[in-house]
């Protein structure tokens, strides 16, 4: 009988052989660095492929170095007093926002960009029969207009501070004087200030006066008539409304105290800042009658060492009014270039206090003016009036 070979399962043998096979591979790939890899996959690219990616880096490479160059030259001038500022400013405001990096700003819209309005302003003006210096503030680099009367008579250059002087090559002419500013923004729009300066100008220089004219409580005397202290105490304005709301402005004496009174009652107790102005705003109510109103100045142990007193009717117009008194040098003209912005419209004061004056170019220290409301209606009718008036003269 003969012995049979036992048959072998090939399918068997084969995945067995196919298995080993797998096992070897992983074993080569598990062998094979990173480094190697990467020469492998860039051996096996094409000249083309490795051009490209090539390129691709140096771009990168130029826009960082190109970056990093950029911050370079916006880095602000180290400045001790400046970082110590800011150090403080940043603990008082934790929540308050960053400042825009120059990068952030490149993506920002203009709209979100707020920029800060520097009008050109006065800080001094100076005169001594004509001859003026004039020095002020504006935004640093902007051209300063200097205006006399609306003719521009010369420009300055406002320096990295921001601080410009000017000194006109001529003395400006006798009479009353009106100076203003401009700039010129970057869209060439005029910035006007926000102040201007009214001036006297006499041939003498004894009753010259120059002041600085911001809004109605803002306003600085700079120089006064000869004779006429400065400090001395002086009540300069009255103003009133139909809602009982006072309003009473003047001069004393630096850090010296003055109390007001309406018709012998006191009104208020104030002191003088470091110009030598006051101010009080209260509550009163005037009557139609005659009113007396007084300032006391009184000295550091409380003793009174000055007086002035005045008496005026109170009329009310459009629901409010203005009432100025007369002082040394004053005239017409300047009081309507200080209430109304043009000398002309004096013929608007002598119409509304007629009873007061007879003669436009005599007016006296201590009379209190009425001021009508500008642009009011009786601000147009008493300026028609007067024209009417006028004509039928002539």
């Amino acid at each position: 009988m003969e012995k049979k070979e036992p048959i072998l399962n090939t399918n068997e043998n084969d995945n067995i052989v196919v298995e080993e096979k797998k096992e070897i591979v992983k074993e080569e790939k598990k062998k094979v660095p990173f480094k190697a890899k990467v020469k492998n996959k860039w051996d096996n690219l094409s000249s083309k492929q490795k051009k490209f990616i090539g390129a691709g880096v140096i771009f990168i490479v130029i826009i960082l170095i190109t970056i990093w160059i950029i911050s370079l030259f916006n880095k602000q001038p180290s400045n001790k007093a400046v970082i110590e500022t800011a150090k403080v400013e940043k603990q008082v405001n934790k929540n308050q926002k960053e400042e825009k990096s120059w990068f952030s700003k490149l993506f920002s819209s203009d709209e979100d960009e707020k920029v800060e309005v520097i009008y050109p302003s006065f800080d001094i003006v100076r005169m001594e029969k004509g001859e003026v210096v004039i020095a002020g503030q504006a935004k640093a680099g902007d051209i300063v207009h200097i205006l006399d009367n609306g003719r521009e008579i010369g420009t300055e250059k406002a320096d990295e501070n921001g601080q410009w002087v000017f000194i006109p090559k001529k003395a400006l002419p006798v009479g009353n004087r009106k100076l203003s500013l401009f700039v010129l923004n970057e869209k060439g729009e005029k910035l006007k200030s926000k102040q201007s300066a009214v001036l006297h100008v006499s041939k003498k220089g004894d009753d010259e006066v120059a002041v600085i004219m911001g809004d109605n409580k803002n306003s600085k005397v700079l120089k006064a008539p000869k004779g006429q202290d400065i400090g001395a105490l002086r009540i300069a304005k009255i103003d009133y409304n139909e809602d009982n709301d006072f309003h009473v402005e003047g001069m004393a004496k630096k850090g010296y105290k003055v109390n007001l009174y309406m018709n012998n009652k006191l009104v208020s107790s104030v002191k003088a800042d470091n110009n030598g102005n006051w101010v009080v705003d209260t509550e009163f109510e005037l009557s139609k009658s005659k009113q007396v109103i007084r300032a006391d100045m009184l000295n550091s142990k409380g003793k009174v060492v000055k007086r002035v007193e005045y008496k005026f009717t109170p009329v009310l117009i459009d629901g409010e009014n203005s009432m100025v008194v007369v002082k040394k040098g004053d005239c017409l003209w300047n009081l309507a270039l200080k209430e109304y912005g043009k000398g002309t419209n004096y013929v608007v004061i002598f119409e509304a206090n007629k009873s007061q004056i007879k003669n436009p170019d005599l007016i006296y220290v201590g009379q209190v003016f009425s001021i009508v409301k500008k642009d009011s209606e009786k601000f147009v009718e008493l300026k028609d009036k007067y024209v009417k008036e006028n004509k039928k003269r002539k």
